[in-house]
């Protein structure tokens, strides 16, 4: 055993239910363990994930405490297979009981852990193929950022291979570091204001906020809505970098009551595309 990892080469995590099980793991770029499968609440399964250091310790950068679970619409949902897609979000399928019959089900989260609103409907998607018993039992990431998830169906009188494809993440496009509101937490928008919303492209080791084309830029609830007043290019973040700072509109940007994310997207000025997201907090009255 690697006396490494943990102490003693083994680690048991509990989500507060009655049980739980690991069906999938995967491994990060930067050596994080990620594992999937489900946790039972007493009366039903929902999708269970823990992320993992290297050194087996829980990551408290996901979702806080390390641990994350998800529900589903109907009685249970669990979690049979994972993937990392190349901007780090990760993917997971399994089956959901709606209470007549069982789907295919997929979550897709952000690197932080929370739900990826842009994928399907607040996160999750279900797949139903004949009205009967689909369960998901592998996935894949296609070269072009497409999602495979396999499993079987019923069908007839008969088990059959069953196979469902979605849209993912264009694997083109160039994940950035933005910040909404630089120097503010949570990042509170009042969507009623007649003000401005400044968000902030970060210079990264990987990337250079100064090669992006402002006329290009386009941000808010889903990325396409608002083209930035005004920008400018200044150390933001004051880590001796030059960061790229636009203004948007608030009431042009779509964010609405209870949006948790605002989203940016663009193109550098050699035509690479870029987006990137940070949380925010609604102000509502």
């Amino acid at each position: 055993m690697d006396s490494t990892f943990d102490g003693d080469g083994r680690v048991t995590t509990n989500f507060a239910g009655s049980s739980e099980e690991v069906l999938a793991l995967a491994i990060e770029a930067d050596g994080k363990l990620v594992v999937a499968g489900d946790t039972s609440t007493g009366t039903e399964l929902d999708f269970a994930l823990a992320r993992y250091n290297p050194d087996g310790s829980l990551d408290s950068t996901f979702d806080s405490d390390g641990r994350v679970t998800t529900n589903f619409p109907g009685n249970s949902a669990e979690a049979s297979a994972l993937a990392i897609q190349a901007d780090g979000k990760l993917v997971v399928a399994g089956d959901t009981d709606t209470g007549t019959d069982f789907n295919f089900a997929l979550t897709r989260y952000n690197s932080d852990g929370s739900l990826d609103s842009t994928f399907g409907s607040s996160g999750r998607v279900t797949t139903d193929f004949a009205g009967s018993f689909d369960v998901a039992l592998a996935l894949a990431i296609q070269a072009d950022g497409k999602l495979v998830a396999a499993g079987g169906a019923i069908i007839g009188d008969g088990l059959d291979f069953a196979l469902a494809r979605y849209q993912g993440s264009d694997p083109s496009e160039l994940q950035v570091t933005i910040d909404i509101k630089p120097g503010g937490f949570p990042n509170s928008i009042n969507p009623k204001s007649r003000g401005v919303t400044p968000v902030a492209i970060l210079t990264t080791a990987t990337f250079n906020a100064t090669t992006v084309k402002p006329s290009t830029v386009r941000f808010g609830a889903t990325g396409t809505e608002a083209a930035p007043a005004k920008s400018a290019l200044e150390d933001v973040d004051r880590d001796g970098d030059i960061d790229m700072i636009l203004h948007f509109s608030t009431q042009s940007i779509g964010i609405h009551c209870d949006d948790t994310e605002g989203i940016l997207t663009g193109e550098t000025f050699s035509g690479q595309a870029i987006s990137g997201s940070d949380a925010i907090r609604t102000v509502c009255h």
